[in-house]
């Protein structure tokens, strides 16, 4: 998970970056919203803070799913899982090997995230400097790709985590149900 997370600060040193680097070219007024169809329906001043708000967000969202993660690695014994009962049986290392797997998937959602806000960014890059009311056509395809794959993700963690405990369970057997490490 090494790559991952040099991935994400990657990804989130080249948001905060590129929006430095090219707040100087914007015009004075941005697009702040859009509404379904990818058409701006609310202009601001440019300001360093307006244009770096996206990215603040961005981190914001970043640190809740990696705080997330942090709790459930220090509180692996109050995860909630497919098959509660079986999982609680398992021993601490066994609740480990269950828990590494919202973990990956948290910081994948991490990266997913930090490509839809990059993209998000230099989207309203490329309209505020090319007069442009609408979104370009890759940002819709970034957003229902996002969309899709965490769809996707979300269902394989499910289906992971249930298989996981029940085939950590079934390794134990009936006579090891009681053997919960502390």
């Amino acid at each position: 998970m090494r790559r991952l997370h040099l991935l994400n600060a990657t990804l989130l040193a080249l948001l905060v970056a590129g929006s430095l680097w090219t707040w100087s070219d914007l015009p004075a007024q941005i697009p702040v919203h859009f509404d379904w169809t990818g058409a701006a329906d609310r202009y601001a001043e440019a300001t360093l803070l307006q244009w770096l708000l996206l990215p603040l967000l961005a981190l914001a969202v970043a640190g809740t799913l990696y705080a997330s993660a942090w709790w459930i690695e220090r509180r692996v014994e109050g995860l909630n899982v497919p098959n509660q009962e079986a999982f609680d049986a398992l021993s601490a290392p066994e609740q480990r090997q269950v828990a590494a797997l919202p973990l990956r998937y948290l910081y994948g959602l991490t990266t997913g995230v930090l490509l839809l806000f990059g993209g998000l960014q230099a989207a309203t890059y490329h309209m505020a400097v090319q007069g442009r009311d609408t979104m370009p056509a890759y940002h819709s395809v970034a957003t229902g790709a996002f969309l899709v794959g965490t769809l996707a993700a979300t269902v394989w963690l499910v289906v992971a985590m249930q298989r996981r405990v029940n085939r950590l369970a079934q390794d134990n057997g009936p006579s090891s149900a009681g053997k919960k490490e502390a």
